[in-house]
C-alpha cells in the first residue's frame, strides 16, 4: 500500500491541506512543532480510526476526518474518506473501476493489520531504538523470532522442563541411582550368567577351527599377492627398460666402430686442437706483422738540412711574428685606402660647403648645432611618407596579380573531371585484399575437408567393425547406413556407472549365496539340538505366555500412536479389543496383570524353558537370518536382472544390442571421435561456403563496377588506378579551394590597406606642416627639401670628425708598419744562407719574406716529427715479429711432440681426427644418461640385461597383464576371506561372553518384566520430548532462521558488513546477540549508541519485510532515525531504505537538514516536503536560508490561515522549486 496524498479536515496544522507524497523514499523536513507528529497521527487515524472519545487537534467547530488516495500493490488505486463518529463513516470509491468503498472494503485490505501494529511496528521513532529491548518487548516482538505471531514461548519451556524431570528420574545417561539404571544393572548381570549357561561347545570349537583355517589361508594368499605384485613390478620395470637398454647396445656399438689408436687419449686430442688453433692464430699474425715491417723500410724520409736547423732552432720568435702577420699584412693594404679615404673626405667636404652655399666655413660647421629631435622627427615623418608610397605601390601592383591568379584557379577548379566516389573504390580496394586472402582460405578449407572426410571414413569403419568386436549386435540390414552422428547412444559416464554396477551386483549375488549356504548348515545343526532336546524333556507350555507378550507390543504401538503422535485408526483398535472390551487404555492395563501373573506361573519352570527358548530363539533367529539372506539373494539376482535389463534399455533407443559395458565404453570412445571428426567436417564445410559465398558476393560487385572487364583481378587493378587517380584529382581540387580561398582573403585585405594608407596620407600631411614650422623653415617645403639641408649639415659634421679620427689612425699604422719591418729584417740577418733575402726586399715585401720563413719552419717540424714515428714503428714491428716467430716453433715443436706420443703418424689429418673423437665423446655421454636412467628404473642393470637378451618386448607386456589379472583375483579372494574372518571373530566373541547359568532363569525373567515396564514409561516420556523437539525444530528449521536471516541482512546492510549476524537460541531465548566478521560476539549492552539503535531498527525492518510477504504493506514512517548514525552508515541506511520502499513507502521524518544533504546525493531522489510554521501559500526551497519561523499561536475556534504550516516540495538540483499542492 502507498498514500498517494492524504488531507485533514479540521485536524491541527494540517486542516484544510491536502499533502501528496512521490513514490519511493519521501523525505519530510520540518523544525520542531512543525506538524510531523500532525502527520503521523493523521495516517494512523485515517487508515484505522479515529479515537472513541474528544479529538485535542480539532481547532475549529466542525466534524474531523481524514482523506486519502491509497494505491495497492497490485497497481489499483482508491479515494476514501474516514470521519470521526461512534462509530467512524467510511465513504469512497474504486479510481479505476467507479465502484463504491466501503469500511468491510478497507477491513480486507488491512487484513492482519490492526492500529497497534501500525505503531509497534510501522511508525519507528528514535525513542524506540533507544529503549531497545524494552520497546521490543512493549510491541510484543520479542519472542516471536520464534513464532509466527506475537506471543511467548513459556508454555514450551514448561513442559520441556516437566519431562525432562520426569525422565530423568528413571534413566540418566550418566547417572547411576536412577531406576533404570539399577534394573540395566541387575539385568545385564543375569543375563550374563544365563549367557554361560547356554555356549554350544561343539559349535563354538568348530568356530575357531574354521577361523584358524581362514587365517591360514588369508596369510598364504597375502604372502602369494605380495609375490605377485613383486613379479608385476619387476615386469613393468623391465618393460620400461627395454627400448632405452637397445638404445644403449645400439650407442655402444657406434663407439666400438669409433676407437681411437692405443696411445692417444681425449686429454691429448683437447691439447692437439689447441695447439692446431693456435699456430693457424700465430701464422696469420705474423704474415701481418711482415708486412707492417717491410712497408716501413721502404717509406724512408730525408734528413734535416742546415737551414731547417736554423729555423728550428729560432722558431720562438718565427712563431710569433707569424701570430701577428696577419694584422701587419691588413695594416699594410689599409694604408693607401686610408690615405685615399682622407683626401675624399677633404674633398667632399669643401664640395659640400660649396652646396650648402657662401658663408659656411668648416669652423661654422664645427660650432653650429642643429636640434637632434626635430631632425629626427623630420627623418621618421620623411620615412613615414615613403613607406606609405611604397606600401600603395606595393598594393597597386599585387591586385592585378591576384585577380589573375584568382581567376586561373577557378577555371582550372571548373576543369576537373569528376570521379568515381573514393570511399567505394578504396572499399573495393580493401575488401579485395580480403576477398585473395579469404581465396587462399577457400583453397586451403578444400584440401582440409578432403583430409577430414578420408579420416572420417576410416574412423566409420572402424566403428562398425568395433561395434562387432564387442559382443554388440546392430538392428538393420546389412546395406543400411548408420548415421552415426545423430545416432541416441548413451554418455560415457553412464556407461562406466553401469559396468561398476554389474561388477558390483555380481559380487554380492555371489557373496549372498556363499552366506546362505552357511545359515542352512548351521540351521540344521540347530534343529537337531532342539530335537535331541525335547526328547529328553517333556514340552513346556509357554506358547500362551508368548501370545500374551506379543499383544501387549501391539498393544502399546496403539496407546503410543493414539495418544501421542494421534494417527491411530478406530478400526486398528477395534481389531486389537478383544469380546466384552471397549476402552484401550483399561484393556491394555488388563492385558498387563495377565501377563504379570502367567509369568508367576513359568518362574518355576524357568530353567528348562530358558534352555528351550534359547534354542528356539536360535533357531528363529537362523531362520531369520536365512529368509533375511535368501531374499537377499533373491533382491541381489534382481538387482542384476534389473541392471540388464536398464542396460539393453538403455540401447534400445539407439537400435543397437549391446555387449558388456567395458567394451561398449571404450566403443564410445571410438564413436566419440567419429562425431568429432563428422562436426569437423561439418564446420569446415560451413566454412568452406561461408567463404565461397564472401568471394562470389565481392566478384559479383566487381562485375557490376566494371562491367566491361571480365577478370575480377583486372578489374580490381582498374579500381587501383582509378583511386590512384581520383585521389590526386582530389587532392588537387582540395589544393585550388585552398588557394581560392587564400586569394580572396588577400583581396579583401589589399582593399582593406587601400582605405588606411589614404587615413595615415591625411594624418602626415597636417603633422608635416608643423614639424617645418617648428625648424624655422618654410611651411611650404617639401620633407625631401628640408631633411636634405638638415642631413647635409649633419653629414658635413660627421665628415669633420671621420677627418680627424682617419689622421690619427693613419699616423698609427704608419709607425706600426715600420717596427714590424725592422723585426722581420733582424730575424731574417740571423739564418743566412744563399736564399736569404736582402734588405731591400724585406723592406718592400716584409710580410712575404715572414710567410717564406713560417713555411719553411712548419715543414722542418713536420719532417722532425715524421722520422722519429717511423723509427719507433720499424723496432717495435720487428720486436713483434721474432717472438710470434718463437712462439710458433715452441708450439709447432710441442705439437709434432704430442702426435709421435700418441703413435699418430706425422701426416696425420687433425681435423677428421678432431671430428671422429667429437662424435665417439657424444655416444659415449648418451651411453652414460642412459645407464644413470636405468638404474633408476632396474637396479640390478647387469641382471636386468640377462634376462631381457631371453626376452621380448610382447612377451614381457603379456607377463606383466597376466600378474595384473592374477593380483586382481587374489585381491578379490582376500577381500572375502577377510569378511568371513570377521563374521567369525564376531560369532565367536558373542560366544565367549556368554556362560550357562540355569539357576537365575527365574530372576532373569522377573527384572525383565520389571525392566520392560519402567522402559516402556521412559520410552513413552522421551518419546513425547523427542516429538516436541522435533516440533520446535521443524518450526526453528522453517520459519525461525527465515527472521533471523533478514535481521542478519538488515544489520550488515545497516553497518557496512561490520556486524554480519544475530544469535539467538531457544534455549536462551531472552538473550539477543550480535556477531561480527571475525565471529566474535557481543551483547547489545556493548554496542555503541549508533551500533544498538541499528541492530534494533534492522530488527524492525525484518519484521516489517516478514509482514508485508503475507499481507499488504503499510506505510513505514521513520522519526529523526538516523540522528545517532555516522555519516557513512546513514547514508548507506538511506540507500537500502531508498531500496525498501519499491516494496513499501517509506516516509521519513526529520528535522535535521544533514539528513537531507545526504539524500540528495541518492540516485534517482526526488523532492523533499518541507513542514514551514506561519506560512500557507508560499513556496520555500529547502536549501535557501529563511527567517526564523514564528511561534504557533494557541488553537482557537477561528484559527488564521497564517498560523498554519505549509507543506510543499524542495527544490533539487535538477527541478526548480515550485508549490506541490495548490489550496483546497
Amino acid at each position: 500500500m502507498r498514500l498517494v496524498s492524504v488531507h485533514g479536515e479540521n485536524f491541527g496544522v494540517l486542516d484544510g491541506r491536502t499533502l501528496n507524497f512521490d513514490k519511493g523514499l519521501q523525505v519530510i523536513y520540518g523544525p520542531n512543532e512543525a506538524g510531523k507528529s500532525t502527520l503521523l497521527r493523521l495516517v494512523r487515524e485515517t487508515l484505522f480510526g479515529f479515537p472513541w472519545a474528544g479529538h485535542d487537534l480539532s481547532w475549529k467547530v466542525g466534524q474531523i476526518a481524514g482523506q486519502a488516495t491509497v494505491e495497492l500493490r497490485d497497481g489499483q488505486q482508491i479515494e476514501f474518506r474516514r470521519q470521526k463518529g461512534r462509530p467512524d463513516s467510511i465513504t469512497g470509491f474504486w479510481t479505476d473501476r467507479k465502484q463504491p468503498f466501503t469500511s468491510e472494503c478497507l477491513d480486507g485490505i488491512l487484513r492482519g493489520a490492526s492500529e497497534h501494529v501500525f505503531t509497534n511496528l510501522f511508525a519507528i521513532s528514535l525513542r524506540e531504538l533507544i529503549d531497545g529491548e524494552e520497546s521490543l518487548k512493549r510491541a510484543g516482538l520479542g519472542d516471536s523470532l520464534f513464532g509466527e505471531g506475537w506471543g511467548g514461548l513459556g508454555d514450551y519451556q514448561h513442559v520441556k522442563t516437566e519431562l525432562a524431570q520426569q525422565r530423568d528420574r528413571l534413566f540418566k545417561p550418566r547417572g547411576r541411582t536412577q531406576i533404570l539404571h539399577k534394573l540395566m544393572g541387575d539385568l545385564s548381570k543375569a543375563q550374563r550368567d544365563y549367557r554361560e549357561a547356554l555356549i554350544p561347545q561343539h559349535e563354538l570349537e568348530t568356530a575357531q577351527s574354521e577361523l584358524r583355517r581362514f587365517e591360514s589361508l588369508v596369510q598364504s594368499q597375502r604372502t602369494e599377492l605380495q609375490q605377485l605384485q613383486a613379479s608385476h613390478r619387476r615386469f613393468e620395470s623391465l618393460l620400461k627398460a627395454f627400448p632405452l637398454l637397445r638404445q644403449k647396445a645400439v650407442l655402444e656399438q657406434e663407439v666400438v666402430t669409433k676407437t681411437l689408436s692405443q696411445g692417444l687419449s681425449g686429454d691429448a686430442i683437447d691439447r692437439m686442437r689447441v695447439l692446431r688453433d693456435r699456430l693457424i692464430e700465430l701464422d696469420e699474425s705474423i704474415h701481418r706483422t711482415k708486412q707492417e715491417v717491410a712497408n716501413t723500410n721502404t717509406s724512408k724520409s730525408a734528413e734535416l738540412t742546415p737551414r731547417q736547423l736554423q729555423l728550428l732552432e729560432h722558431q720562438q720568435p718565427i712563431r710569433s711574428l707569424e701570430r701577428e702577420l696577419s694584422q701587419q699584412k691588413k695594416i699594410e693594404l689599409d694604408l693607401p685606402q686610408r690615405e685615399s679615404d682622407l683626401a675624399a673626405i677633404q674633398l667632399r667636404l669643401n664640395q659640400r660647403l660649396e652646396g650648402l652655399g657662401t658663408g659656411w666655413t668648416i669652423e661654422d660647421i664645427a660650432t653650429r648645432q642643429v636640434g637632434l629631435a626635430l631632425r629626427e622627427s623630420l627623418q621618421e615623418l620623411s620615412h613615414t611618407v615613403q613607406e606609405l608610397r611604397e606600401q600603395a605601390a606595393a598594393l597597386n601592383s599585387r591586385r592585378p596579380d591576384l585577380e589573375r591568379d584568382l581567376r586561373e584557379v577557378q577555371d582550372r577548379l571548373k576543369s576537373l573531371p569528376e570521379t568515381r566516389s573514393l570511399v567505394e573504390l578504396a572499399s573495393l580496394i580493401e575488401r579485395g585484399e580480403t576477398c585473395r586472402r579469404k581465396q587462399q582460405q577457400l583453397e586451403d578449407q578444400q584440401l582440409a575437408l578432403q583430409f577430414v572426410s578420408d579420416k572420417l571414413d576410416r574412423s566409420t569403419l572402424d566403428v562398425e567393425q568395433r561395434l562387432a568386436t564387442a559382443g554388440a549386435a546392430m538392428g538393420r540390414e546389412p546395406d543400411q547406413k548408420r548415421d552415426w552422428g545423430n545416432l541416441p547412444v548413451p554418455f560415457a559416464a553412464t556407461v562406466k556407472e553401469f559396468a561398476e554396477r554389474f561388477t558390483t551386483a555380481e559380487q554380492s549375488t555371489s557373496n549372498a549365496k556363499r552366506l546362505v549356504d552357511q545359515s542352512e548348515q548351521e540351521l540344521r545343526a540347530a534343529k537337531y539340538d532342539l530335537a535331541e532336546f525335547d526328547k529328553l524333556h517333556p514340552a513346556l507350555d509357554r506358547e500362551h505366555l508368548v501370545e500374551l507378550r506379543k499383544r501387549r507390543n501391539a498393544g502399546w504401538d496403539l496407546v503410543r500412536r493414539m495418544y501421542i503422535e494421534r494417527n491411530a485408526k478406530e478400526s486398528e483398535v477395534n481389531e486389537w479389543l478383544v469380546t466384552g472390551e471397549t476402552d484401550l487404555l483399561e484393556a491394555f492395563e488388563a492385558l498387563l496383570y495377565e501377563i504379570d501373573q502367567v509369568a508367576d506361573v513359568h518362574v518355576a519352570q524357568a530353567d528348562f524353558l530358558a534352555k528351550r527358548d534359547h534354542l528356539v530363539a536360535r533357531i528363529e533367529r537362523l531362520e531369520s537370518q536365512l529368509i533375511d539372506e535368501s531374499d537377499q539373494v533373491i533382491q541381489h539376482q534382481q538387482q542384476l536382472d534389473v541392471c540388464q535389463q536398464e542396460w539393453r534399455a538403455l540401447w534400445k533407443s539407439s537400435g543397437i544390442s549391446p555387449g558388456r559395458p567395458q567394451a561398449m565404453l571404450e566403443w564410445l570412445d571410438l564413436l566419440q571421435e567419429v562425431r568429432e571428426l563428422e562436426a569437423e567436417r561439418l564446420r569446415t564445410n560451413a566454412g568452406l561456403q561461408s567463404l565461397q559465398a564472401d568471394v562470389t558476393s565481392f566478384n559479383e560487385e566487381l562485375a557490376r563496377t566494371f562491367p566491361h572487364q571480365s577478370n575480377p583481378a583486372l578489374a580490381l587493378r582498374e579500381a587501383k588506378t582509378e583511386f590512384d587517380a581520383g585521389q590526386m584529382r582530389e587532392q588537387e581540387r582540395e589544393r585550388l579551394q585552398r588557394e581560392e580561398q587564400s586569394l580572396n582573403s588577400k583581396l579583401e585585405q589589399i582593399q582593406s590597406q587601400e582605405l588606411e594608407l589614404a587615413q595615415s596620407q591625411g594624418q602626415v600631411d597636417s603633422q608635416r606642416s608643423l614639424l617645418l614650422r617648428d625648424a624655422g623653415l618654410p611651411t611650404d617645403w617639401s620633407l625631401t627639401t628640408a631633411d636634405k639641408v638638415l642631413r647635409e649639415l649633419a653629414e658635413c659634421r660627421s665628415d669633420l670628425q671621420h677627418l680627424q679620427l682617419l689622421t690619427k689612425e693613419l699616423d698609427a699604422a704608419r709607425k706600426s708598419v715600420a717596427e714590424f719591418r725592422e723585426r722581420v729584417t733582424h730575424i731574417t740577418n740571423l739564418i743566412v744562407d744563399e736564399s736569404s733575402p736582402t734588405g731591400a726586399e724585406i723592406e718592400t715585401a716584409s710580410a712575404t719574406v715572414l710567410e717564406a720563413l713560417a713555411a719553411e719552419l712548419h715543414a722542418a717540424h713536420d719532417t722532425k716529427e715524421l722520422l722519429q714515428q717511423q723509427k719507433a714503428n720499424a723496432n717495435d714491428a720487428s720486436r713483434r715479429l721474432i717472438d710470434f716467430q718463437e712462439s710458433r716453433e715452441s708450439i709447432q715443436q710441442e705439437l709434432h711432440e704430442l702426435i709421435q706420443s700418441s703413435a699418430l703418424p706425422d701426416d696425420v689429418d687433425l681435423t677428421a681426427l678432431f671430428s671422429e673423437f667429437q662424435q665417439r665423446r657424444t655416444h659415449e655421454q648418451e651411453i652414460s644418461n642412459l645407464t644413470i636412467e636405468l638404474r633408476q628404473i632396474v637396479p640390478d642393470l647387469a641382471v636386468a640385461e640377462e634376462e631381457l637378451q631371453s626376452e621380448s618386448e610382447e612377451s614381457l607386456a603379456q607377463q606383466c597383464e597376466e600378474t595384473s589379472r592374477q593380483i586382481d583375483e587374489l585381491e578379490r579372494q582376500i577381500h572375502e576371506g577377510v569378511e568371513r574372518l570377521g563374521g567369525l571373530r564376531r560369532q565367536i566373541e558373542s560366544w565367549t561372553t556368554e556362560n550357562p547359568a540355569d539357576r537365575i532363569a527365574g530372576h532373569l525373567e522377573s527384572v525383565r518384566t520389571e525392566f520392560a515396564s519402567a522402559a516402556e514409561n521412559w520410552a513413552a516420556l522421551t518419546l513425547a520430548e523427542e516429538l516436541l523437539h522435533r516440533v520446535m525444530s521443524r518450526f526453528e528449521k522453517n520459519h525461525q532462521p527465515r527472521l533471523k536471516e533478514s535481521v542478519s541482512n538488515w544489520l550488515s546492510k545497516l553497518t557496512n558488513g561490520r556486524y554480519r549476524r544475530i544469535v539467538q537460541t531457544m534455549d536462551e531465548p531472552n538473550v539477543l546477540r550480535v556477531q561480527d566478521a571475525q565471529g566474535n560476539e557481543k551483547l547489545p549492552s556493548q554496542l555503541s549508541t549508533g551500533t544498538r539503535e541499528q541492530l534494533f531498527l534492522a530488527i524492525r525492518l525484518a519484521y516489517i519485510e516478514d509482514y508485508s510477504s503475507r499481507h499488504e504493506p503499510l506505510p513505514i514512517v521513520l522519526d529523526d532515525v538516523l540522528v545517532n548514525f555516522d555519516e557513512d552508515r546513514a547514508r548507506e541506511t538511506l540507500k537500502f531504505l531508498q531500496d525498501l520502499s519499491s516494496d513499501c513507502q517509506v516516509l521519513l521524518l526529520t528535522c535535521h537538514r544533514r539528513t537531507i544533504e545526504l539524500c540528495e546525493g541518492l540516485p534517482a531522489f526526488g523532492n523533499v516536503l518541507e513542514l514551514v510554521p506561519g506560512s500557507l501559500g508560499g513556496v520555500e526551497p529547502a536549501n535557501e536560508e529563511r527567517k526564523k519561523p514564528a511561534k504557533r499561536s494557541r488553537r482557537s475556534n477561528t484559527p488564521k490561515a497564517e498560523s498554519q504550516p505549509a507543506l510543499f516540495p524542495v527544490a533539487d538540483k535538477k527541478a526548480k522549486a515550485g508549490p506541490a499542492d495548490s489550496e483546497p
